[in-house]
């Protein structure tokens, strides 16, 4: 979406939001026990959906909702008497009146994050319910978006993010609960015989088109990787394949990437789920991506292919309190062929998590059972 095209629709969507804070005097009753749950709107596959099938399981007298738009693939995982559609004036109402926001993104429930998270700033949303922060990942490094929301429950997973989202964040201890992720719950099974590789996203590159994305050293480097020799070979000595999952972000730049292997799939997001490949992968490779903690929680393989290292920490995040090339929960490499060093010294260890990163995820996480959403239910039900 262009900026022009994008600004206009923000615009439509703030006009409706203003006329139904007004409705709302006359009809805030009709909402105001609703339990409103999201992700970021199009999306159902991330602990919004793992929250939202807990409630539904172990909570049946609560009235619960969840906002996804009309076109999602993942419309059918929700039951369709709770479905709010996404951006519609069924969900302004919900938005401004429910008596909990839940969402795995800031301003995931709202019908516009961008819009309504600039405006949050300024003191111009106005809404009845408490704000229930979800997360969809580990936080790690210092994400400055983040700081002083208003939130009246920001989840979390370690003691140590706890304490850096406390210190760096502009949060009390009494907003910040650790938890556990929502969709750690699900984090469990056999792993099947396949490496799954998720690198995030570059911020610079939001408004690249095709031509542009292809210069970039981002794109570059992971289709270099991709159409390795060395890859190729490792493949097929340790009978097994790759799924490459672009980012969200990237995904439109799916057909960008390119193997001639037979062993490596380019995954789109209309015919995988990330949630599962998470779940189910033997090892893992990433740059930066806080879902590698995922796969910690597993306990398999992880690698960080960090070949951008000073230029990401200086225009995209802020380093923080964990540096992964020191107290990473895998091994990180700077070029492709450490890269695949190590990927074949853990071929050679049959897919095992060494010794020495098991015991730093052991430290590393405060829970290590599925229960993560009765405390996220307990914590939420405590809120004055």
């Amino acid at each position: 979406m262009n900026k022009l095209k994008k600004r206009g629709m923000q615009f439509i969507i703030f006009i409706q939001y203003i006329f139904g804070a007004f409705l709302s005097i006359f009809y805030h009753k009709k909402y105001q026990d609703t339990w409103l749950i999201s992700e970021r709107g199009d999306e159902a596959r991330d602990s919004g959906l793992v929250f939202y099938k807990y409630l539904k399981k172990q909570h049946r007298e609560l009235n619960i909702k969840y906002v996804i738009s009309k076109d999602s693939l993942d419309l059918k995982k929700i039951d369709p008497e709770d479905v709010i559609f996404y951006r519609s004036f069924q969900h302004i109402m919900y938005f401004i009146n429910s008596k909990y926001l839940i969402s795995t993104h800031i301003m995931g429930y709202s019908p516009e994050f961008g819009l309504f998270s600039k405006l949050d700033r300024k003191n111009f949303v106005w809404v009845r319910g408490k704000r229930i922060f979800l997360q969809h990942g580990i936080i790690y490094n210092f994400l400055k978006d983040l700081k002083n929301l208003k939130l009246d429950m920001f989840v979390c997973s370690t003691e140590e993010e706890q304490k850096y989202i406390i210190e760096q964040f502009g949060y009390t201890k009494e907003q910040v609960k650790c938890t556990g992720l929502a969709r750690y719950d699900e984090l469990k099974g056999e792993a099947e015989n396949f490496i799954l590789v998720f690198p995030t996203w570059r911020a610079s590159l939001y408004y690249n088109d095709k031509n542009q994305f292809q210069t970039s050293e981002y794109f570059q480097k992971w289709n270099e990787f991709l159409q390795s020799e060395e890859l190729e070979k490792f493949l097929k000595k340790n009978s097994t394949h790759l799924y490459f999952y672009p980012h969200k972000e990237a995904q439109k730049f799916c057909s960008c990437f390119h193997s001639e292997s037979k062993e490596i799939v380019i995954a789109s997001e209309k015919e995988y789920d990330l949630q599962q490949l998470l779940r189910k992968c033997k090892a893992y490779i990433t740059d930066y991506s806080s879902s590698s903690f995922d796969i910690a929680y597993l306990r398999r393989p992880i690698l960080y292919y960090q070949f951008d290292y000073h230029d990401f920490y200086h225009d995209h995040y802020e380093e923080g309190y964990l540096n992964l090339f020191e107290n990473g929960l895998g091994k990180a490499a700077e070029n492709l062929e450490d890269l695949m060093n190590e990927l074949n010294k853990i071929g050679e260890n049959d897919f095992k998590i060494e010794k020495k990163y098991e015991k730093r995820i052991e430290k590393f996480f405060k829970y290590h059972d599925h229960k993560q959403c009765e405390r996220i239910y307990n914590e939420i039900i405590k809120l004055k």
